[in-house]
């Protein structure tokens, strides 16, 4: 009986086997807390996605409105030109034409306030170009800043995407360690 609680003491007081219980415990502290730190970062990854996915809508908002306004632009531009040339091929009449070619005052009024017409649209036209023309160059600077966002957030999320799997390979190969002790300590004490 003696020899039998002598086998048994050194087994339960070996320091190595109490050793390997504190490390396995420090080690799972460590899984958990890496655990705790990866769902931080898997939060972090997916808020990147959800910017980014924003950023893409964006841009796709923004190049339309571009295009509409360039549309807008040459259509503008091109009404101008035209109206240029009909000025230019045309003299317009003077307020005396007018009044002394016409045959009634109605006919005074109406003309007169048909070339008003046609100056108010020719204002219009060119109130159009400068619009599309601060249109094209506010899109085209949303546009740009758009795309650095996009590649600041692509390298974040690139970075937590990082910082994930060398999370999770530390998990693993802290979980591999522990699995070992404990095969460890099971030999130790089936022995």
């Amino acid at each position: 009986m003696c020899v039998v609680l002598a086998a048994a003491v050194p087994a339960v007081a070996d320091p190595s086997v109490g050793a390997k219980q504190a490390q396995a415990q420090q080690v799972m502290a460590r899984v958990q807390q890496l655990g705790a730190n990866l769902e931080t970062v898997i939060a972090q990854y997916q808020y990147a996605n959800v910017q980014l996915h924003q950023i893409q809508h964006e841009q796709h908002v923004n190049r339309r409105e571009l295009v509409i306004a360039r549309t807008n632009l040459k259509t503008s531009e091109k009404i101008i030109s035209q109206r240029l040339v009909s000025l230019y091929q045309s003299e317009p009449a003077s307020t005396l034409e007018i009044v002394l070619g016409a045959q009634n005052l109605d006919a005074v009024m109406n003309r007169l306030e048909s070339e008003k017409s046609v100056a108010s649209q020719d204002a219009s036209v060119i109130d159009e170009v400068r619009s599309s023309k601060t249109a094209i160059v506010r899109n085209e600077h949303q546009l740009a800043r758009a795309n650095a966002a996009q590649q600041r957030i692509v390298a974040v999320r690139a970075e937590k995407k990082r910082e994930i799997e060398g999370s999770i390979a530390e998990q693993q190969r802290l979980l591999s360690t522990i699995r070992g002790q404990i095969a460890q300590i099971d030999r130790k004490s089936v022995a």
